[in-house]
């Protein structure tokens, strides 16, 4: 067991080397290998720290690579064992920001603001979603007001004009073709 969690914890320094490289695909194959060797572990209580880590830790490639669903979700298996975890719920935020979740992202950043009032990104980001939320009610109303007036007609998009055919070889010798006359360089 000993040297399982001593493996496990390489494991997952290895994976913090590799993000910290920028080789984020090494980093989260090694993340997962270690959350999924601990799940399957039958008494997981001295693995725990390493198993939050390794979670935290693929949440930080995730956002990365962008992958929103990814982060939501592993925040939230986070969250599960630890509903103390801020670093999970501002990722979280992070993440139902960009997925346009607003009103969920709003609600892990209260989480964090409860635990610590003045953490500056949760500040930060809850500052950036309500005015998005706020551009996006002006937005509508704005809509709203032009419809009732009868200003507002939803026109369709005009078509792409039609590419020019590209010039083929016999067109570009035609444009390309010189003269010459008895007399002048190049004629007999």
């Amino acid at each position: 067991m000993d040297q399982q969690l001593i493996n496990l914890e390489s494991m997952k320094d290895t994976g913090n080397q590799a993000f910290k490289d920028g080789k984020l695909i090494d980093a989260e194959r090694l993340f997962i290998e270690v959350i999924e060797a601990i799940e399957y572990i039958d008494e997981p209580i001295e693995f725990f720290p390493i198993y939050m880590a390794a979670i935290n830790n693929l949440c930080a490639v995730y956002l990365k690579l962008e992958k929103y669903n990814f982060v939501c979700e592993y925040s939230t298996k986070s969250l599960l064992k630890d509903d103390k975890n801020l670093k999970a719920y501002y990722r979280r935020a992070v993440a139902k920001k960009h997925l346009l979740e607003y009103e969920d992202a709003l609600l892990d950043v209260e989480c964090i603001l409860q635990c610590e009032t003045q953490n500056k990104q949760a500040l930060e980001l809850k500052s950036s979603i309500t005015q998005i939320q706020s551009q996006n009610r002006s937005a509508r109303n704005h809509i709203k007001q032009l419809e009732n007036t009868g200003t507002y007609i939803e026109k369709p998009m005009k078509p792409f004009p039609e590419p020019k055919p590209e010039p083929t070889e016999e067109s570009t010798a035609f444009k390309n073709r010189t003269f010459s006359y008895k007399g002048q360089p190049g004629g007999s």
